[in-house]
């Protein structure tokens, strides 16, 4: 029973402790801060986000761009290398129309993280100039990793 009694206990502290963490200032009250202010922040953070993710979707278009094209290039340029009649040569034309669409891939990743990188860095730095008294929008970056 005492066993019982100290599960329901600490459970119930827990769960008490934890309201205090999530509950949040939804009105901007209570921190000080007038209608405004809360206003204020509410559309400088809304631009942020907008800069953000606008960019983020240029990117991701731009990748798409570029492994469209690269893909049609390993396609072209493997179509050419299995009509090289020379076995020695059809293997080598294989290997660089492969080989060239890898870089191709390589470089498109590499922008793409690049440009999400900026596109974050630039959300932070406006992000504090709004001043928001919490966000959770930035715990959320890695959401774009699998892009």
């Amino acid at each position: 029973m005492k066993k019982i009694a100290l599960v329901l206990s600490l459970i119930m502290m827990f769960g008490l402790a934890s309201v205090g963490v999530y509950a949040e200032d939804t009105a901007g009250t209570g921190n000080g801060t007038t209608g405004a202010e809360v206003t204020a922040v509410v559309t400088c953070m809304q631009t942020a986000v907008e800069t953000r993710d606008t960019a983020i979707i240029a990117a991701v278009d731009t990748y798409t761009t570029t492994v469209k094209a690269a893909l049609t290039a390993r396609k072209t340029a493997l179509k050419t290398a299995w009509a090289v009649a020379d076995r020695k040569e059809r293997r080598t034309a294989v290997m660089t129309a492969w080989k060239d669409y890898k870089k191709a891939i390589q470089d498109a990743r590499s922008a793409l993280k690049t440009s999400k990188k900026t596109a974050w860095d630039a959300f932070k730095a406006a992000s504090k100039v709004c001043k928001p008294t919490k966000t959770q929008d930035m715990t959320n970056q890695s959401a774009d990793n699998n892009l």
